[in-house]
Parts: structure tokens; C-alpha cells; sequence
């Protein structure tokens, strides 16, 4: 009487350590190992030799076929992987650009030209509302702010000094006119919801001045910036921007008094990990 074959494992070995063994040639659990097990851990096979393949005369041409085919899956995942890596590349550069003080000028009367005054009042730029009729609550933010309001139509000469300009009207044909007016006098310019008129986008900001967190899609999903977003701002403490302002104040004496590299790094962990960040986000 032939010695009952064991059964195998749920999870066979060479699952886990990139090689065959005998389990897997079992002819019982070929449809488990392709359209189960084997679709999550394909790749396996891509590194495995063919002298690998455990010979056993019943099922080693099965087993080899079996092996072969998988290995060429895996190949061919492999490739797409690296393909698809090698697309995941950004077609912006994020960058902080300095404001403080300059010309930004915004065009628009209504609904999108608040939402960008709202966003650009974050900044300590200059801002110049280009509006002929702004609605009550742009009008108010534009007091509230002290934004510099301009009750004219748009015209090219408003953009003089600027270091950029948004066509916020909500009409894309004057968004348009806007660009194209300000990259003749080579000034970055966006149109809303028209990414082909964009030289830049806007991020969804978390503000904890000096720290700033930027989130964008590259005009893919607004809303999804805006979600991600609203769960960063969730979890940074409001306590940041003080404790950075502290560290502000401290870096001419460190930089003064210990050396670059691992003294100051040691310096500053302990800083914002420690107790002085501690207790100053306690006030």
C-alpha cells in the first residue's frame, strides 16, 4: 500500500522564498497557485533559475511548462512596473517663490477671483484686484485686507511690475486674454480651471507661517488637494508656526556657536523633539 501523500501547505514554501518546491508541482493546487497565491507574488518567479524546478519524472514537463509560463508573467510585470515608474514623473517643479512685497495682480469680479485673493492673502504680497464690479463679499475682503482694487476693465499696462497674474472671471475667453497679455511681457499667468493656460497651478496650503504645506495635482482634482489638504491640516498642531518663529530667533547663536553638520542637526532635533518645542507650543 503506497504511503499517503501529505498534504500540503495552504501557504506552499517557495511562495515566500523565490523557489519551487514539490507541493507546488501537486497537480490539485495548479488552478490555487495561478489564479490565487501566484497573482500577488508573480515577481518570485522572475528570479528563479530553471535548474531550480524540482525533477520529478510524473509531473516534470507539466511542472517546467508551468514554470515557464509564469516566469514570462513575471518578466512581462516586471517590465510594466519599470515603465510605469519610469512615467510617474512630475511635469511641474514645486517651489516656494518669494512675494513678500510684490506685485500680484488678480482680474475678476466674482466667485473665483475671491477664492484667489482668499489664497494670495496668506502671502505678504502686494495684491492689485483688477474689477469693475467685484461682488459684496470680494469687495469686503479687499477692504478687510487692504488689497489694492483697481474699478477698471483689465488692460495689459495693469500687469506692469507684476511677478504674476490670475484670469479669475469665470470667463475663459477673458482668462485667456489675461495669459496671453502677461506672457508677452513674460510674466507667469494662470487661468482658472484651464490648465492649458497655466503656467504654474496653485496648491491647496496648509498655513503654519513660517511652515507652509502645499499640496497640488497638477490640475488634475482640486478637490482631491483640497482633501488631502484639509486631513495634513488636521493633523499639525497650531503650536507650529510659534515654535518656528522661536527656532527663527535661535539661528544666528547656533549657527555662531556650533559647528556645521552633526552638532547643529543633533542641536535641532533635540530642539523641535525636546521640551523647548514642547513648551513653547504650550505658550
Amino acid at each position: 500500500m503506497s504511503a499517503k501523500r501529505p498534504a500540503p501547505s495552504k501557504h506552499p514554501s517557495w511562495i515566500s522564498s523565490s523557489t519551487i518546491s514539490a507541493a507546488a508541482l501537486d497537480r490539485r493546487f495548479y488552478t490555487t497557485v495561478i489564479f490565487g497565491a501566484a497573482r500577488k507574488n508573480i515577481l518570485a518567479f522572475a528570479a528563479v533559475p530553471e535548474k531550480q524546478v524540482p525533477d520529478r519524472p510524473i509531473n516534470n514537463r507539466l511542472s517546467l511548462m508551468f514554470f515557464r509560463v509564469m516566469r514570462k508573467m513575471a518578466m512581462k510585470r516586471r517590465r510594466t512596473r519599470a515603465m510605469s515608474h519610469a512615467a510617474q514623473k512630475l511635469t511641474t517643479f514645486p517651489a516656494f517663490l518669494k512675494v513678500e512685497a510684490k506685485r500680484v495682480v488678480i482680474v475678476g469680479n466674482g466667485e473665483e477671483a475671491l477664492a484667489k485673493c482668499r489664497l494670495l492673502s496668506e502671502t505678504s504680497a502686494h495684491l492689485v484686484l483688477v474689477a469693475e464690479a467685484p461682488s459684496p463679499e470680494l469687495k469686503r475682503l479687499v477692504q478687510q485686507n487692504g488689497i489694492e482694487h483697481a474699478a477698471k476693465a483689465f488692460s495689459p499696462e495693469l500687469l506692469e511690475g507684476a511677478v504674476l497674474a490670475f484670469g479669475a472671471t469665470g470667463n475663459s475667453d477673458e482668462d485667456r486674454a489675461v495669459v496671453m497679455a502677461a506672457r508677452a511681457v513674460r510674466i507667469p499667468a494662470n487661468a482658472v480651471d484651464q490648465p492649458d493656460f497655466c503656467d504654474f497651478y496653485t496648491p491647496a496650503i496648509v498655513n503654519r507661517a513660517p511652515l507652509a504645506v502645499a499640496i497640488g495635482t497638477e490640475g488634475a482634482s482640486p478637490v482631491l488637494a483640497q482633501n488631502i489638504r484639509a486631513r495634513i491640516d488636521q493633523m499639525l498642531p497650531p503650536a507650529l508656526g510659534p515654535v518656528l518663529r522661536l527656532a527663527q530667533s535661535y539661528r544666528p547663536a547656533v549657527e555662531k556657536l556650533l559647528a556645521k553638520g552633526n552638532p547643529r542637526r543633533q542641536f535641532w532635533r533635540s530642539f523641535f523633539l525636546g521640551a523647548p518645542a514642547r513648551h513653547a507650543g504650550e505658550g
